[in-house]
Order: C-alpha cells, then structure tokens, then sequence
C-alpha cells in the first residue's frame, strides 16, 4: 500500500499598496480673455469649474460685456479689466467687421485694438495678480497683455485658443497665422502670392501698428521684452498652449510636447426649445438652420444672396421649413409659416432635433463644433477671422461646402447650397456621421483632461514658471534679443 503525501498548501496573504497622489495643494487660478465671443471663453470657464471641484480658487478677468460668460458658473470671481467693451466692439475693428473684408484686415485691425490700451491692462493684471495672489494664469490668445503678465511676474501661464496658430506649430505647408487669410494650407497659394504678402504687405502693416502703438512698445520693453503684436510669437514657444479644436478642422500636424488639443469641451446642459420653436420643427421634417453668431450681423445684400436660394430650395422641395435667428422680419416680403425668425434660438437645441437638415453658418469654431457633435451637415457662409479657413476645411474634410463673397462668383452660389441640400448619393452625411462619432469621443472628460494639464504645468513647473522638461529640442534655450 503506497502512502499518499498531502503537503498542504499555504495560503499566503499579500498586502497590496495603493498609489496615491499627494501633490495637490489649492492654488488661485486666473483665466484672462479681452472678449471675443463664447468660443474664447466658456469651454475655458468649464475647465475652471472642473479646478474648483479639485479645490482651487478660480477667477475671470475679462472686459466688462464678457463677464457675463461666467453667470452660470457661481464658483468663479470675475474682474473687469481693459474696459467695458469686448475688443472686437472697437472702433479699429467694427470698421471692418461689418463687412467681408480682406483676410488681412480684421486679425490686424484685432491686434491693433489689443495693443491700444496695452500698459494700462498689462499693469492692472499685474496689480490683480499681486492682491489677488494668483497662482496661475490661462491666457487667451489675443490676452497678450495677461501673457505677458504672468512672464514678467514667472507665474505658469497657458494660452488658450480655438486655432493653432503659434510658432512652435508651424510646418512648410501650413498656413498657421491670423493674418494669412482663408487657405488652410499653402497648396493653392503660389511663391509669389506668399512673398508679397508675407514679406512686403504685412511687415508694412505691422511697421504701421507698431507706430501707432508706441505706448505699448515702450511697456514691454521696459518689461524686458520685444515688440509682441500676437500670440504665434516665437518669443511664446515655450509657453503650454490648450487648443479647443479637432484635426480635420485644424490642418493635422505634428505636435510639440507643449502643443495640447482639447475637447471639444461641451457645456454640461444647454437651453431647451421654447415653445414656438418646438412646435415650428415637430410639424416640418427638412428645416435648414440659419445663424451667424454673436458679431457677425447679415447686411442687407448678404440676405438677398441668401434668402432667395432657401426659398428656392423649399420651392423645389428639398427644405420644407427655414430657421433664421435675428433676422430682422422686415427683411422678409410678407409672412410665411414655413420660415421662422426667433430674435433668439437655442442653438444645440435646434441642431439636435430630428429635423434639422443642414446649418448654414457663419464657420465659428463653435458652431462647427456644435453642429458635427450633433450630425448635422454644415454650409458655411464665413465673415472674417478663421471663419474662411474652417469653411474650406468643412468642404475639404467632405462635411458641406461654402461660400466666400470675397472669392466666389454669386452664381456659384446655388449649386454649392444645392449640394449639401441634397446630398443625393448621402456622401456628406455619411461623412458627417463618421466625423460625429470623432468627436463625440473625444468630447468625453475634456474639461477634466484639460484640468489635468492646468494642473501639470501649475505644479510641476520651475522657478521662471516652465515646463523645461516639455521644451522641444528645436526649441534654443536662449534669451530673445530685445529689439
């Protein structure tokens, strides 16, 4: 008989450690816009909102006519600083503004209102950040004066934008300046064209401004710093930078470990449908969507270019209802139950109902935005700033198409309308689809991941407030030359 040899097995408990973060302390962030509209400040505020849930304290400064942007947001303290009025209400720019003007015009005339109050809202900055006891700052981009700010107090500074036009982005085939005008991409640009105006135009025209704004150059010199005109700036290269867009909008490129992009961030609720709105789309089933955000206003020529063609459409049955927020109803030739004109529309609302056909836009980044997350087909009718570069990307990426007065013949006008109307083969709508679930995907947790970089660059950069160890190796560890 063979013994049998148990040899019991001994259960061993093991303890497991778990990783915690222990470098959290709470800061005082400050974010500093000079206006713009929504789409340079309420995805910002919800990255705020998210840093408060972290424990922090977080300000806006901002001009007196933007402070509102942070109503719904009771967490954040707000200072008016610049003045009451949003720079695109200064005269410099409205001249400008209120019609389809050259590509170069509005950017330069946007950083010429900029710089025309620069020392007095750069020093104010530096005052707020003293009592304040500001931690941190996130700068938008056309906010040189807070950048600027923060660089000479060697606080961790952001610069926040919607477009990715900086200097450490740029590549040989990109077009990544405000003044460039309307081609994403240098490919339908011949030598010629980009000599004359990137070498003789424009240096004309920053010679003109720095001229002008001798104030603001004598203040930033004292600062130990160059004449700075704009955010694309070498002089800014080291800075981090968080850009509220998606590629396909943008120009895809290679990006240095400084460059983020975020988002889209959504806001967390959004108005609902009023009544009238409600019921107008419920009883149609091929509405088109007309607004054109919050500065650009349709002059009378821009709605006869355009009404008589929707009308066309609903005539020839491919629309059954149109949608136009502030339009003046003296503008129509009687009343008619198929058009609607809300003095204002709840616009993500409006986008995701079922019957909302296509959106004809002014290309602002975030209606792009708002109208791809809810798969609705975009044409784009651009005013000024990026809106002429996003409208040919829309075409470009296979999402719509455009129209540009400044460079298309009217009588192309139609056919370009007709064929996001239409889609007959259901191209773009596919590409729609396809580009809804990009950016669906990547709206998940976009203020937290935002947050995170905030954070990064709050605690973990140096004395002079860097993030030397994300410095692209391109990038020359040197002092800027004073000019």
């Amino acid at each position: 008989m063979k013994l049998l040899l148990v040899i019991p097995l001994i259960s061993t408990v093991c303890a497991f450690l778990v990783p915690q973060t222990d470098f959290r302390t709470p800061k005082h962030i400050a974010f500093a816009s000079v206006g713009g509209g929504s789409s340079h400040n309420i995805w910002v505020l919800k990255i705020l909102e998210e840093l408060h849930s972290r424990n922090h304290t977080v300000t806006f400064f901002s001009r007196g006519d933007s402070l509102r942007f942070a109503n719904n947001y009771p967490m954040i303290s707000t200072h008016e600083v610049g003045g009451p009025l949003d720079f695109a209400r200064h005269s410099i720019v409205q001249k400008s503004i209120s019609r389809h003007a050259d590509p170069m015009d509005i950017p330069l005339a946007a950083i010429e209102s900029v710089l025309h109050n620069y020392t007095e809202e750069f020093n104010h900055i530096q005052h707020l950040s003293k009592r304040l006891e500001i931690d941190m700052f996130l700068c938008d981009s056309f906010a040189i004066t807070c950048i600027d700010a923060a660089l000479a107090t060697k606080k961790p500074v952001m610069i926040t934008s919607t477009v990715g036009i900086y200097s450490d982005l740029a590549a040989p085939y990109i077009n990544n300046n405000l003044h460039v005008g309307p081609n994403p991409t240098t490919i339908n640009e011949s030598a010629w064209q980009r000599i004359y105006r990137d070498y003789i135009i424009l240096p004309l025209r920053i010679w003109g401004i720095k001229l002008r704004s001798s104030e603001a150059v004598k203040t930033q010199h004292a600062a130990g710093f160059p004449f700075t005109w704009d955010a694309s700036s070498p002089r800014y290269n080291d800075i981090g930078k968080l850009i509220h867009n998606v590629f396909g909008i943008e120009v895809a490129r290679g990006l240095t470990p400084l460059d983020h992009y975020v988002g889209p961030i959504m806001s967390s609720h959004y108005p609902e449908l009023d009544n009238l709105t409600e019921t107008f789309l419920n009883n149609h089933r091929r509405v088109v969507y007309v607004s054109f955000g919050q500065h650009a206003q349709a002059a009378k020529e821009d709605v006869q270019q355009i009404l008589p063609y929707l009308l066309q459409l609903k005539k020839e049955g491919w629309i059954d209802g149109i949608i136009w927020a502030r339009l003046p109803p003296h503008m129509l030739d009687g009343e008619d139950s198929d058009i609607l004109l809300p003095g204002w529309a709840s616009q993500f609302a409006i986008l995701q109902h079922p019957s909302t056909l296509f959106f004809v836009t002014h290309g602002g980044a975030g209606s792009i935005i708002e109208s791809l997350y809810s798969g609705v087909r975009l044409f784009v009718y651009p005013f000024f700033g990026d809106q002429p570069t996003n409208a040919r990307a829309i075409k470009q990426i296979g999402l719509g198409d455009y129209f540009d007065v400044y460079s298309d013949k009217p009588i192309m006008f139609y056919d370009h309308l007709l064929r996001v109307a239409a889609d007959p083969e259901g191209k773009i709508q596919r590409a729609v689809d396809r580009f809804k679930a990009y950016v669906q995907v990547s709206s998940i947790n976009g203020a937290a991941k935002a947050a995170d970089l905030v954070e990064e660059s709050m605690f973990a950069s140096d004395e002079e407030g860097k993030q030397r160890y994300r410095r692209h190796v391109k990038t020359p560890a040197k002092k800027v030359k004073k000019e």
